[in-house]
């Protein structure tokens, strides 16, 4: 059996199941995060900067930021 996935994503930690995608991680932290990078208003980014796909897997120890686009 596969252990649980450790991560941060806007510096909040969070304990995922293995397997788990960005999709989950962001539904779990806050909805309107999510609807925002559906939407295009936002992307993800690892913490190498790496920008990452919403169906990506998590990766142990990784931190994940959400950027929102400016309105100018």
């Amino acid at each position: 059996m596969k252990k649980d996935v450790h991560i941060y994503l806007n510096n909040i930690p969070l304990q995922m199941h293995y397997g788990a995608t960005h999709k989950h991680a962001l539904l779990r932290l806050n909805e309107n995060l999510y609807k925002k990078v559906v939407q295009n208003e936002a992307e993800i980014h690892d913490d190498r900067g790496n920008k990452v796909q919403i169906d990506g897997a998590l990766e142990e120890g990784v931190s994940y930021y959400v950027h929102e686009y400016k309105n100018d």
